[in-house]
């Protein structure tokens, strides 16, 4: 509706990143074009980092369409959560390694050199993306930096590795390991000032093919500083204010976006002129009222006489004026009463602050989510976690890993059927997938890679602990290259997600869950 309001070809505020339109400002053309550069000169190791919502995979998005596609094979990744062994397969599955019946199965490690030592003999380069990198294991991170400080590879692969500013604090602890390798070298994208968030409003608005000279005024300057002071500078941010106003002023049949129309307060400091202007406007009133007075007309007669009444009021005034009293005297004694409280209460909260935060004390509760909303069904905000892909295939590793304690515990009752299970759970995310359209939010628990992925699956969810929670459990089937999805819950936004992460189990959060838009997730399991 709005985009006929305004006269609009597009929606000038999506969120979805579109290298279509790319604001050049805020330095962001000459980060792409340094990134650029750093990976035709054969640098192997490069970062770009910054804060959610700052626009880093638009950025790389239009990386991947500047480089030139006949030298380049690109693999970009999103959330790579895994083992070193998962990261290399999925690599090389994009690559296009197929794997053939082989007498003597080879490591993920081998078959990945044998796709760089093809792509040398090729005169190719790899350049591998990860977004999100700041969530790689560390062991994980540490391996895939040793590999390109390996020579034999140095001049094949190169890694550009994106993420939150957390991911400097681990590349940091691999300085021992990369000798010969830079790991400083990258870049980091500012939020927008005042200014840039202006500029990039109207960038947007022009591109959006706005008649005219609208893109300027179509926000005033009080709605531009209301939109920079609550998203400070945060694209995503800016652009979801930036909607919200344009939507109401349509729906209220408005032409002008006003810090009201999208739920702020004007942030610009309202000064005095606007008084002045206004006892000004009272004082001009009231000397015309004077003047078509016969006063007026009285006091023009003897103006002298005038002068030396006012001289005497004035000495008059002087003589009688209170000086000897003390001007604490005048102060009302019940508002001094009231700030001396305020300023006993206002002490008050820094002889508590010795003691430790009572959250500190609460024990972690497994079995019960922090909200539950029995209305939907499937939809307990149970805590939440990070994300993580788990990857059965070393079943050896994994049963090392866990002690015998756990093991007893999560044996699992002999009568249930993992294969039910597994069917009952797939044929589930139907409910599941309808919440897509009503903006639903869930949680990926796990991304499973292994060609065993889906045996060890259906042994997992006879398990005590995950057979307790399995109404909440969906599972989504990729076939290229293939994998297996497992989300937990449905949540109407986005914070009730996180907060249910926050709050999950123990044995579900060793999987570094993470909260994300189911069409997010249809997305990631659509690749």
């Amino acid at each position: 509706m709005y985009l006929e309001h305004f006269q609009l070809n597009q929606s000038p505020f999506r969120q979805e990143p579109d290298p279509k339109i790319f604001y050049p400002g805020a330095a962001r053309r000459d980060v792409l074009k340094s990134l650029l550069a750093d990976i035709q000169d054969g640098k192997p190791l490069l970062k770009l980092t910054g804060g959610e919502g700052v626009g880093k995979t638009l950025l790389y998005l239009l990386l991947i369409r500047k480089l030139p596609q006949e030298t380049y094979d690109i693999v970009s990744l999103d959330h790579p959560v895994g083992s070193f062994e998962d990261l290399l397969r999925i690599i090389c599955v994009a690559l296009g390694y197929k794997k053939h019946d082989e007498s003597a199965p080879r490591s993920c490690l081998e078959v990945f050199r044998e796709q760089l030592q093809i792509r040398k003999n090729e005169q190719r380069k790899v350049l591998l993306i990860i977004d999100e990198a700041e969530k790689l294991f560390l062991a994980t991170l540490e391996r895939l930096v040793k590999t390109i400080c390996d020579t034999e590879e140095a001049d094949v692969l190169q890694i550009l590795l994106i993420g939150r500013l957390d991911l400097d604090v681990n590349i940091e602890q691999l300085t021992i390991y990369c000798s010969n390798v830079d790991i400083h070298a990258g870049y980091v994208l500012e939020p927008m000032n005042l200014e840039e968030t202006r500029k990039y409003i109207q960038f947007r608005l022009h591109s959006a093919k706005i008649p005219g000279d609208k893109h300027i005024t179509l926000f005033t300057d009080d709605a531009i500083h209301a939109i920079y002071h609550t998203a400070m500078g945060n694209i995503s941010l800016t652009n979801i204010l930036s909607e919200k106003g344009l939507k109401v002023a349509c729906s209220e049949g408005l032409f002008q976006v006003e810090p009201e129309l999208v739920g702020l307060q004007s942030t610009r400091r309202k000064s005095s002129p606007g008084i002045l202007s206004k006892l000004k406007e009272s004082t001009s009133q009231g000397y015309e009222t004077l003047k078509d007075s016969q006063l007026y007309d009285l006091l023009m007669e003897h103006k002298w006489w005038s002068a030396a009444a006012a001289v005497l009021l004035f000495l008059l005034l002087i003589v009688l004026w209170p000086g000897d009293k003390d001007i604490s005297d005048t102060v009302d004694q019940a508002a001094l009463e009231k700030m001396e409280i305020e300023e006993i209460t206002v002490e008050q909260p820094v002889v508590q602050s010795e003691k430790p935060p009572l959250q500190e004390k609460l024990p972690v509760v497994e079995h019960i989510p922090p909200e539950v909303e029995p209305d939907k069904p499937g939809q307990r905000e149970e805590p939440e976690e990070d994300d993580t892909v788990i990857v059965q295939a070393e079943s050896k590793k994994k049963k090392d890993e866990i002690s015998p304690a756990q093991d007893n515990r999560r044996t699992g009752s002999p009568s249930r059927d993992g294969s039910s299970l597994f069917t009952e759970r797939i044929k589930a995310s139907s409910s599941w997938l309808a919440w897509a359209y009503r903006g639903g939010y869930t949680i990926q628990l796990m991304l499973l890679t292994a060609e065993n992925a889906e045996a060890n699956l259906k042994k997992i969810l006879v398990e005590d602990e995950y057979f307790a929670v399995k109404d909440d459990l969906y599972i989504l089937r990729r076939n290229s290259p293939p994998a297996l999805f497992v989300f937990f819950g449905m949540y109407d936004t986005m914070e009730a997600a996180r907060r249910a992460r926050n709050g999950m189990p123990i044995f579900l959060r060793r999987h570094h869950p993470y909260a994300l838009s189911i069409k997010e997730a249809l997305r990631k399991s659509e690749e």
